[in-house]
């Protein structure tokens, strides 16, 4: 009786994969990795810069510069020079000035020294400035919005039983400037007379770096 082969069978191996095939696939895979890992990343794109806020001041910049006083037409005269600057790293307006102002009959002289600094609301909206001076007057000022350019007006509050203020720049040209002082009663407070007023011209490099100046 022939013997029969064994039908049972092992599992068949896979022939091995040539050595220099499987180095090559690594050698490539390697390649890819490192070309991946040294590729550069995608620059987030650049912010967007806010536009800079507008500057309030910036209307009243027709009043910086030194200020030479001219001599009026009525029978009070005053003379010197005022300065009107930006300060605090511009943030403020800064006024000082030497009012000398003489007695037309005894020739006798009178000074005021004032001291005005124009500032924006912090509360917000328009600009406010406070006025000192050596006769111990102190005057809160709100400027008045939608005046033309070139000029700035400021009205103090009044209140009861106290007067109402005005006071205007008016630019005559590009070196000079008229400066008007108004007052009103306390019953009136809309029917401003005039107190004070002056021109000046601006300041030359031959004129006397003073810090003297007309009318408040």
């Amino acid at each position: 009786m022939p013997t029969r082969r064994s039908t049972s069978s092992t599992a068949r191996r896979a022939p091995a994969r040539p050595a220099p095939l499987v180095a090559l696939l690594l050698c490539a895979s390697g390649v890819r990795a490192a070309a991946q890992a040294s590729a550069p990343s995608a620059s987030p794109a650049p912010a967007a810069h806010a536009s800079p806020a507008p500057d309030p001041l910036a209307p009243l910049g027709f009043l910086v510069g030194r200020w030479v006083s001219l001599d009026g037409p009525g029978p009070v005269r005053s003379r010197g020079t005022f300065a009107i600057t930006r300060d605090l790293g511009g943030k403020v307006l800064s006024r000082r000035d030497h009012t000398v102002i003489v007695r037309p009959r005894t020739g006798e002289c009178d000074t005021l020294d004032v001291a005005m600094t124009i500032f924006p609301d912090p509360a917000g909206g328009g600009l406010r400035a406070m006025h000192f001076d050596s006769e111990g007057h102190v005057i809160a000022y709100a400027a008045r919005p939608g005046t033309p350019a070139g000029v700035a007006q400021f009205v103090s509050a009044g209140g009861a039983g106290a007067p109402t203020f005005r006071l205007t720049y008016a630019a005559r040209g590009a070196d000079t400037l008229h400066v008007t002082f108004e007052m009103a009663r306390p019953d009136a407070p809309d029917r401003f007379t005039t107190y004070a007023e002056g021109s000046a011209r601006r300041a030359r490099d031959t004129d006397a770096p003073r810090t003297d100046g007309p009318s408040r």
